[in-house]
């Protein structure tokens, strides 16, 4: 269950990073004026990078840990990427609810 906390965490962290710029919220929102403004949803992305980063080390303390997280961060991100290009409306629903299994876990 770890795996799924941080990893849920890290994919939150980074769909609010790519939240954050202004051509993806603009493509994502269709230009509505969103919640959050791009500076703390920036400030959000790298906290919660940080934070997964911290509860991986913690949850695994060997040396793989490094492997499992930047190699999720990877695929993490490649995903994000890929639904950012070809269904950009669903991406907030995703990091809502990544951001709440990693609440709920």
């Amino acid at each position: 269950m770890s795996v799924l906390t941080w990893a849920a965490l890290l994919y939150a962290a980074l769909t609010a990073l790519s939240l954050s710029v202004s051509r993806h919220s603009r493509d994502v929102f269709n230009g509505r004026p969103t919640l959050l403004s791009p500076r703390s949803l920036r400030w959000l992305g790298f906290t919660g990078i940080a934070a997964s980063l911290i509860y991986c080390l913690i949850a695994a303390p060997s040396g793989r840990s490094w492997v499992m997280w930047f190699g999720a961060l990877t695929v993490l991100g490649y995903g994000l990427n890929t639904a950012l290009a070809y269904v950009p409306r669903l991406v907030p629903l995703a990091g809502q609810c990544a951001f709440g299994v990693a609440l709920v876990v």
